[in-house]
C-alpha cells in the first residue's frame, strides 16, 4: 500500500513498483531547514531556526515548477514530433496517390477531383494541423491529448485554415466532400498515432522515473482506496511516494500528519499534492495554499467523483463554480446523431448484405433441422425487454438444454454465459459463430431501435436479476452489436467486472469518432477470430 515504510531504507515502495535509493534520495536539504509552517501559521511564522516560512515555499517552488516546466516541454515535444511525422507522411502518401499515381489512374483522377493539386500546400497542412490541435488543448496534460472529439475539433480548424479561400470563392460539392474527406482521415490518423504513441510509451518505459511524484493526503482509512484510484494509480502518469494521514495520531505507514506537509514535500522532492475524501473546509484551505505556494500541483479527488458511473462536470452559475454530477448517457443531440448513423449504415449493410443472408439460411435450412432464424429475449436500454434476432447456430432445442451445461461455461460469474466446444453447435453454426456471422440479422434489431451498431452487449433477462446497482449502467445506452468488450478480447475478458468497466467508459466518454474506431477494430478482431466460441 502506498506510504508503507519499506523494511530496508535504501529502497522505497510506491505502490506496485520499486524505486531504488538514486531515483529517491532526497534533495539536500538548506541549511537551516526542517518542518515548518505547522497547522496553521500566518505568513510570517518562522520555520526552524528562525528562516522564515515563504522563502521555504519559495526555495522549494523554483525547484517544483523547473520540474513541472521541463515535463510539460517533453510531452508537447513528443507530441508534436509524432504528429509533424505522421502528418508529413499523409501528405506525402495524398501526393503519391493523387499526383503520381501509385494506386492507379482511377484512384489517381478521383482523388484529384476530390482534393485537387495544391490544395493542402505540405508546409501548410501540417502547420495549420497542429495549431489546431493545440487551440483545443490536445498537448495538454492528462487525457486530452487522446480526446478523439477534440483531435477532430482541431484537425477541422486547420484544415479549413489552409482551404477556406477554395471553399468559399470555388464552392462545388465535390468541394465540400473532398474537405469531408480530408477531414476524417487526417482526424483518423492522429488518433490512430497518438494511441500508437501511448503503446510505444508504455511498452518501452511502462514505470516512467521522471513521472510526477505524488503525495496523497487523506484519512488512513481511505488509503488503501486512495492507492487503488485508477486516476492515479498508473506508473506510467505517477509515481506515489506516500500520504499523510489527516487523523490526529498518523499510523505507523503514513508519512507523517497535515502538520508535516511542507517537510514531507521537501524531503520527498514531492511536486503534485492529491486531495482525497472530505476534510474540513479550513484543512483544505490551508492545504491548497501552501502546497501551491511550494509550486505542486493540487489535485482534489473528493468522494463524489469516485462514485461509479457518474461524472463529474464543472458549471459556473453568477461567477460561482459548481460541480456537477451526472450518471452518463445518450442525451439530446448525441441521441439524434448516433441514431441517424445507425440507421443509414444499418439499412446500407442490410441492402448490400443481401447475398449473404441468402447464401447463410440456405446452409442452415439444407444441413440441420429447424428455423432459420433464432430469437432470444434480451434486456435492451433502460431494461426494456425486446426480441434479439440471429442465424441459428445450434441445434433447435438449445435452450432447453442449456441449464444442464452451466457449469461448463468458459466464465465463472453466473452473469455470462459461453463454452467451448458447446455440444448444442452445429457445424455450420461453428463457422458462423467464429467469422461472427450469426450476429448480421441483428442489423434489422438496429433498424427497429432496439439496438444500435455500436453499444454494451445485450444481457439476458437471467442475468440482469443478479446485477449489483452499479451493473446497471450498461444499460444506459442500446446495446449493440459490436462493442468495447468485443474489439478488447470477445470471450477472452472473463471478469464480469472488467466487462462493466469497458462499457462504462465507453458510455461515459462517448463520440461519434469512438465508434468509428470501434467499427474499424471490429473487422480485424472477427477476421482473427478473437475469444470466438
Amino acid at each position: 500500500m502506498i506510504g508503507t515504510k519499506p523494511p530496508n531504507p535504501g529502497v522505497t515502495h510506491t505502490g506496485a513498483t520499486r524505486v531504488s535509493r538514486a531515483s529517491t534520495a532526497p534533495r539536500p536539504v538548506p541549511r537551516g531547514a526542517g518542518p515548518v509552517l505547522h497547522e496553521p501559521a500566518p505568513t510570517g511564522d518562522r520555520g526552524l531556526r528562525g528562516v522564515p516560512g515563504p522563502l521555504l515555499l519559495q526555495r522549494q517552488a523554483q525547484h517544483v515548477v523547473r520540474r513541472h516546466m521541463l515535463r510539460a516541454l517533453f510531452r508537447t515535444a513528443v507530441l508534436m514530433a509524432s504528429d509533424l511525422a505522421a502528418l508529413t507522411f499523409l501528405r506525402v502518401l495524398i501526393r503519391g496517390v493523387g499526383d503520381e499515381a501509385w494506386l492507379g489512374e482511377r484512384a489517381a483522377s478521383s482523388l484529384r477531383l476530390l482534393i485537387p493539386k495544391g490544395t493542402f500546400p505540405t508546409v501548410e497542412f501540417v502547420v495549420a494541423v497542429i495549431v489546431g490541435l493545440a487551440v483545443f488543448g490536445t498537448y495538454r496534460p492528462g487525457d486530452r491529448r487522446r480526446d478523439s472529439r477534440a483531435i477532430a475539433a482541431g484537425t477541422t480548424i486547420g484544415l479549413a485554415l489552409v482551404s477556406w479561400t477554395r471553399l468559399w470563392t470555388g464552392f462545388t460539392w465535390w468541394s465540400v466532400a473532398g474537405f469531408a474527406l480530408a477531414v476524417v482521415v487526417v482526424a483518423l490518423q492522429v488518433v490512430g498515432q497518438r494511441a500508437l504513441v501511448d503503446i510505444v510509451v508504455r511498452w518501452v518505459r511502462p514505470v516512467n522515473p521522471n513521472a510526477p511524484r505524488v503525495l496523497i493526503v487523506c484519512s488512513a482509512a481511505e488509503a488503501r482506496d486512495a492507492s487503488a484510484n485508477p486516476a492515479i494509480d498508473e506508473p506510467a502518469e505517477f509515481q506515489v511516494v506516500g500520504y499523510l494521514a489527516m487523523d490526529e495520531r498518523p499510523p505507523a505507514d503514513a508519512l507523517g500528519g497535515l502538520s508535516d506537509l511542507l517537510r514531507v514535500v521537501d524531503l520527498h522532492r514531492i511536486d503534485t499534492v492529491v486531495l482525497y475524501g472530505h476534510m474540513p473546509d479550513a484543512v483544505f484551505a490551508r492545504l491548497v495554499h501552501l502546497s501551491d505556494a511550494a509550486g505542486c500541483h493540487v489535485l482534489c479527488v473528493p468522494r463524489a467523483f469516485t462514485l461509479r458511473g457518474y461524472a463529474p462536470q464543472l458549471v459556473w452559475h453568477s461567477g460561482e463554480p459548481l460541480v456537477q454530477i451526472t450518471r452518463p448517457g445518450m442525451r439530446g443531440r448525441h441521441m439524434i446523431l448516433k441514431r441517424a448513423s445507425d440507421v443509414v449504415l444499418a439499412a446500407v449493410l442490410l441492402v448490400l448484405l443481401l447475398p449473404a443472408f441468402a447464401a447463410v439460411a440456405a446452409l442452415i435450412k439444407l444441413t440441420s433441422r429447424g428455423p432459420v432464424f433464432f430469437r432470444q429475449q434480451r434486456v435492451g436500454q433502460g431494461g426494456r425487454g425486446f426480441r434479439m434476432w440471429k442465424f441459428r447456430s445450434m441445434v433447435h432445442d438449445a435452450e432447453e438444454r442449456r441449464v444442464d451445461l452451466t457449469g461448463r461455461s468458459v466464465y465463472q460469474d453466473a452473469r455470462l454465459f459461453k463454452m467451448r466446444d458447446d455440444p448444442r453447435v452445429t457445424s455450420v453454426g461453428a463457422f458462423l459463430r467464429r467469422t461472427s456471422l450469426d450476429e448480421l440479422p441483428q442489423l434489422w434489431n438496429v433498424i427497429k431501435g432496439d439496438m444500435s451498431l455500436v453499444g454494451p452487449r445485450p444481457p439476458l433477462p437471467a442475468e440482469v436479476a443478479l446485477y449489483e446497482e452499479h451493473h446497471y449502467t450498461r444499460l444506459n445506452m442500446r446495446p449493440g452489436i459490436t462493442g468495447p468488450w468485443q474489439v478488447g478480447g470477445r470471450n477472452n475478458i472473463t471478469d464480469f467486472e472488467e466487462v462493466v468497466r469497458l462499457e462504462e467508459q465507453y458510455i461515459r466518454h462517448w463520440s461519434i469518432w469512438k465508434d468509428v474506431g470501434i467499427l474499424i477494430r471490429t473487422l480485424p478482431a472477427v477476421l482473427r477470430m478473437d475469444g470466438a466460441h
